[in-house]
């Protein structure tokens, strides 16, 4: 709790507790050396009692050779302005009081004194209250730079303490009434228990709120693992979010259930809470229910489900997305037209079908597209209906972008165009739009990206490769890894995780196919190429790009594992469980993805694509 060194902040009242607090660590000094400064604070309540009671302690504080610092404070006016108690406002400035004094003190720890009753009391007030395993220890020991080294005293042994050294002490009136909750249950509830009860009702549950506190720290512990196995930072129109794998969520223990959900809202809350009961059992609803929903909480907090994860972020970080792109937008001639290829950032449309000037803007009620029935008819969809079907997440599609005429959409950027406007062997002028700052320079690049959407950002795996070796190189310390890459699109995955691996690491390389031309895994496997060293008694971490039907994979670490390796270990960039036919144990995982055909970063749809710095989601127009 204290240390040789330390610059303690004393909160000295001139109370009995606050006293005992003093003259106890002027003891303590004689074993360990350490500083201090003694705080007071007036509350600006209690007139003339309370200047007597600071005047006190500055006495008690020259006489003992310590520094003195007196602050004053309106208790009343924040009160007021904040629509809290008077008890609530008055804790709020004396550990303001205190934070500035450690900042301009240098000091270390601050220390108040809080007894035994007092955790009894608290124990009491939030199981009245409604409290969980938190709340229920009561005041801690020590929480962040508070320390409390008299809490383990009982009111009668400090007074006994003063008494038989004959230190005084000053009596607070308002401690004395009935006006708080708190002094009802120091006069009344607990006095009853003692004596209906137990003797030692206080001692028991100060016991009893140890036990609780070790309980707390064992599954504060186990949430921060589950939340590990579950959880991804993801970056997207809405700012940085923490994205929940919802299956994964589900196979934990409902108490672990409840116990992240209410860590993620403290993590994302100003105040570290307002996190209640009741929102919890919201948010559990959008991981047991299907459809995507959301759930509001205080400051702008936002759970929402959004097909196989629950993503929890602040609104105002969306907010600073909603300004509009560029468009960079010129009429053509239909040769001229010819030259430009069209990708996911560049459009043409036949001029002549345009009867109004079209707006950029983000969608509206009614807006609607024009597609291809497959039959050559043109049909209408509603923009919703377009967006629920490519399952664009709820939060992002009014954020997206729609070049229109009227409601009828030209063009819903990043995705896809109405078929009404597209050119057609009729066309004699062509306009051609395209979206400034987010496509590519380079015409190879533009050719290459021309069916692809991204998924997931260069910097989203950049950092997710990053967290993997950290991982790795801890699970791995003392030991030296020969790592498998599987060929050929693990060889970027692999290149980059080897630079974020700080254990020593051997290479090798083996090249199975199962894919072909298609874009579906077919499960047929061929070795193409073997490996070049023996696996016999090393710790063996094959690196894979994509664990999809577990086909490929089941047979090859099979076959890897009759090598005679110390350990076998599976680590992959990108995991599709719902493709899963055959069980594989993937030890490290980068991404799980939706039933999409992904390319780009070592991925390939016939050879193509590979090279993208993203991954990115094929769409074919139909």
């Amino acid at each position: 709790m204290i240390q040789p060194g330390d610059r303690l902040v004393l909160g000295v009242s001139g109370g009995a507790d606050s006293v005992c607090l003093l003259f106890v660590l002027l003891e303590y000094r004689k074993r360990i050396p350490f500083e201090m400064l003694v705080v007071h604070v007036n509350h600006g309540i209690r007139g003339d009692a309370a200047d007597e009671d600071a005047a006190y302690v500055e006495a008690l504080c020259r006489e003992q050779g310590l520094i003195f610092r007196l602050e004053s404070a309106d208790v009343k006016g924040l009160a007021v302005r904040e629509k809290c108690s008077e008890e609530d406002a008055g804790r709020r400035l004396r550990y303001k009081a205190f934070r500035k004094a450690a900042e301009e003190f240098g000091g270390t720890k601050i220390a108040v004194a809080h007894n035994a009753g007092d955790r009894a009391e608290t124990m009491l007030l939030h199981l009245f209250r409604g409290s969980g395993l938190k709340g229920l220890r009561g005041i801690e020991p020590v929480r962040e730079e508070i320390i409390r080294p008299v809490l383990c005293l009982e009111r009668r042994e400090i007074e006994e303490y003063l008494r038989e050294r004959q230190i005084s002490w000053r009596t607070d009136a308002t401690n004395e009434g009935d006006g708080y909750t708190r002094n009802r249950i120091r006069h009344y509830l607990l006095p009853w228990a003692e004596q209906e009860v137990s003797g030692r009702v206080v001692g028991h549950m100060c016991r009893t709120a140890d036990i609780l506190s070790e309980t707390e720290e064992y599954l504060r512990q186990q949430t921060l693992e589950a939340l590990k196995c579950c959880t991804n930072r993801v970056s997207g129109f809405r700012g940085e979010e923490l994205e929940i794998d919802i299956a994964g969520f589900l196979a934990f223990h409902p108490v672990l259930r409840k116990r992240m959900i209410l860590a993620l809202g403290e993590e994302l809350s100003p105040t570290g809470k307002d996190i209640s009961a009741v929102h919890v059992e919201e948010i559990l609803s959008l991981f047991e229910r299907e459809g995507n929903r959301s759930v509001s909480l205080p400051f702008g907090i936002c759970f929402r489900r959004r097909y196989g994860t629950v993503a929890a972020g602040r609104r105002e970080a969306a907010e600073q997305s909603e300004e509009l792109p560029k468009l960079d937008m010129r009429q053509v001639s239909v040769k001229d037209a010819g030259e430009v290829p069209e990708n996911q950032y560049t459009k043409q449309f036949d001029c002549d079908k345009i009867k109004e000037s079209p707006v950029l803007r983000f969608r509206r009620s009614g807006d609607y597209l024009t597609l291809s029935d497959g039959r050559g008819n043109i049909i209408h969809k509603s923009l919703k209906d377009y967006m629920i079907d490519k399952k664009i997440p709820r939060e992002l599609r009014d954020r997206i972008p729609v070049l229109a005429e009227g409601s009828h959409v030209l063009w819903l950027i990043g995705y896809r165009s109405s078929e009404y406007y597209k050119a057609d062997r009729n066309t004699k002028r062509i306009l051609q739009v395209k979206l400034k700052g987010n496509c590519v320079d380079s015409e190879t690049e533009e050719k290459m990206s021309e069916h692809v959407r991204v998924l997931l950002s260069e910097e989203e795996v950049a950092a997710r490769i990053r967290e993997i070796g950290e991982q790795i190189s801890r699970d791995y310390a003392g030991k030296s890894i020969h790592m498998v890459c599987v060929l050929k699109g693990g060889s970027f995955f692999m290149c980059e995780l080897a630079k974020r691996i700080t254990v020593p690491v051997s290479l090798d390389f083996m090249s199975v196919s199962s894919y072909g031309s298609d874009t579906k895994s077919s499960g047929v496997v061929k070795i193409v190429k073997d490996l070049d060293e023996s696996l016999q008694g090393k710790d063996v971490l094959v690196v894979e790009d994509i664990v999809d039907s577990g086909r490929t994979l089941s047979y090859l670490l099979e076959m890897l594992h009759d090598r005679g390796p110390a350990s076998l270990r599976l680590c992959t960039l990108l995991d599709k469980p719902d493709r899963r036919v055959i069980d594989v144990k993937v030890d490290y995982t980068g991404f799980k993805i939706p039933d999409e055909f992904v390319v780009g970063y070592g991925l390939d749809y016939n050879q193509m694509y590979r090279n993208l710095p993203y991954i990115g989601v094929v769409e074919f127009d139909k």
